[in-house]
């Protein structure tokens, strides 16, 4: 597969707590919650820096958690998509409610597994707002 020369790509990659940066070629940054990724999300800070850039910056590749992440991917706004990280989106009140957007990215994910229109937002919204009633009743 070829990829366009106006794809950007990752150049740099560093974190807080809660998100994970991304510098783009083109002068874009990236800011995405950790929340998306279980395994950068329990990962301790240390592991989450050994990443490495594969594909001239189009993916992010960590070893030692096995995982790896497309940038054209993140750019597009996805997150993890693999069976195992849905099931702990819906048990994992850190991963659950994350970052400031997680239960929307948590409602979005759910009313994609249902086969509901993404492109309404009130199955989102009825989503996150369930997301957040949960893991404020386990406080």
């Amino acid at each position: 597969m070829s990829t366009s020369m106006a794809e950007p790509s990752a150049v740099r990659v560093w974190f807080d707590t809660m998100r994970m940066f991304v510098a783009l070629t083109d002068g874009r940054e990236l800011s995405v919650p950790l929340g998306g990724f279980p395994r950068l999300m329990h990962a301790t800070a240390e592991q989450r820096m050994r990443v490495e850039l594969s594909g001239r910056g189009l993916g992010l590749h960590w070893p030692e958690l096995d995982e790896d992440i497309s940038v054209p991917g993140l750019v597009a706004g996805f997150t993890d998509n693999t069976r195992m990280a849905k099931e702990h989106l819906t048990t994992c009140p850190d991963c659950a409610i994350g970052g400031e957007t997680s239960p929307i990215v948590y409602g979005m994910q759910k009313t994609r597994a249902q086969g509901t229109d993404p492109k309404s937002t009130e199955p989102v919204k009825a989503a996150a707002a369930s997301a957040h009633a949960q893991v404020q009743k386990k406080k």
